[in-house]
């Protein structure tokens, strides 16, 4: 389970349940936004990996998050080209994760590209945190180790496709959410 893998990778992060009541947007949470928060409960973890850390807030924070993507922070004008069935559920960088409401999947796309065109990476949000678990538990255990001139080590990468297919189910999905994520 995500929150196991949490845990075991990262003993230093906060997982607590959390209550659909800690959720501050103007609209009803998902149940399976709110199902993942009950049971994996994530606080405001920073979880490094291979070049910025994946983000992952709190519910409390969670719409705190959608500033800049759903709407502009400082105006509070809605963002005419994100559309109503997308969460930001974490981000790299600025590359927000975004959990389709409609899907029901974890989405992911780059900032600053001027349109906003999301692709599939995970299939659900346990997926999402169990792989940012995994990647981020090699990259503790490896410090400065995780890479050569090249990017990610060999020696990392071989360890990390192994742990994803395992999650994954198999070496295309594994390949598929190294490259998403920029591991590979």
């Amino acid at each position: 389970e995500a929150r196991d893998l949490l845990r075991s990778n990262l003993p230093d992060a906060t997982v607590l349940e959390q209550s659909v009541d800690d959720w501050k947007g103007p609209f009803p949470l998902p149940e399976k936004v709110a199902d993942y928060y009950a049971r994996v409960g994530p606080v405001e973890l920073e979880i490094w990996g291979y070049g910025n850390p994946w983000y992952v807030p709190s519910l409390a924070k969670l719409w705190d998050l959608q500033a800049g993507y759903r709407y502009n922070a400082e105006t509070n004008e809605r963002d005419d080209e994100w559309k109503d069935n997308w969460l930001v559920v974490a981000y790299d960088g600025g590359d927000p994760f975004i959990f389709d409401t409609d899907a029901e999947i974890i989405l992911h796309d780059l900032h600053g590209q001027d349109v906003w065109d999301p692709k599939p990476l995970f299939e659900d949000l346990g997926e999402m945190i169990s792989v940012f678990a995994v990647l981020g538990g090699i990259r503790s255990r490896a410090g400065e180790r995780l890479t050569d001139d090249n990017g990610v080590s060999p020696q990392y990468l071989r360890e990390a496709s192994s742990a994803l297919q395992a999650i994954l189910g198999d070496e295309g999905r594994a390949i598929t959410v190294l490259e998403g994520v920029g591991w590979q």
